[in-house]
């Protein structure tokens, strides 16, 4: 894996998010890209627009730049890119995932939770797109992945080899368990606790759609009520 971007408005996961991408960064050049969205300032002037697109950080947010920054300093293959982005779109965000050659995105609990629509927006874009998305659990220790179970929807017919191939181009655990979800992964609930206590399991897969989502509509967030981070993959449903 070589280049990672967490979408973010640089809250105290951030730094969690960052802590992953380190440690699951390979290669010789790895970038992780911290992208903090900006609305279009409503003008047309230059120094107007300059001055309402310039990064103006909190204290608290400050901070957390600088641990994000000491962390990816101890990674000798690593670099930290802060992309201030002006507004988005399905195109605009493709080029720019293609220009940054992106292997994963990294979604934070705090940025899902975001109110502000354009965010909400992004999300949508992301869930729509074929790149990896890795949802982090809110325990800001969780990112030793090695035991993973595969929850495989019955509308998306896509094998577990096929999904770990996937994942071993990018990451060292294995999937140990599998749970085929009929209807909802509610009504299965206190199956997958118990596969997930008896194998010891520590990240969810999941295969998603390649049906596009009415990008009116709120982004659905990935299920984390069995406590777990999951690692959402893009696969074609079966016709």
């Amino acid at each position: 894996m070589k280049n990672i971007i967490i979408p973010t408005t640089i809250e105290d996961d951030t730094l969690t998010a960052v802590k992953t991408a380190v440690k699951y960064a390979t290669g010789k050049n790895c970038s992780i890209v911290l992208m903090l969205l900006q609305k279009i300032p409503d003008t047309y002037s230059a120094s107007h627009f300059l001055r309402e697109t310039s990064p103006n950080y909190t204290i608290a947010q400050t901070k957390i730049l600088q641990k994000c920054r000491e962390t990816v300093a101890t990674a000798d293959n690593c670099r930290l890119i802060i992309h201030n982005q002006c507004g988005i779109s399905g195109p605009l965000l493709k080029n720019l995932m293609e220009y940054l050659a992106t292997d994963l995105v990294i979604l934070t609990p705090s940025y899902k939770a975001e109110k502000n629509s354009l965010h909400s927006y992004c999300i949508q874009l992301l869930l729509n797109s074929k790149y990896p998305l890795l949802h982090l659990g809110n325990n800001p220790e969780e990112n030793d992945f090695n035991k993973a179970l595969y929850l495989e929807h019955s509308k998306i017919e896509f094998g577990i080899n096929d999904i770990q191939k996937i994942i071993s181009e990018q990451f060292s655990f294995k999937i140990v368990s599998q749970a085929r979800i009929e209807e909802s992964l509610e009504d299965m609930a206190a199956q997958i606790t118990e596969t997930i206590s008896k194998n010891n399991i520590d990240i969810l897969i999941e295969a998603r759609k390649s049906t596009k989502r009415s990008l009116n509509r709120k982004a659905q967030p990935v299920n984390h009520n069995l406590g777990l981070p999951v690692l959402s993959v893009y696969a074609e449903a079966s016709t």
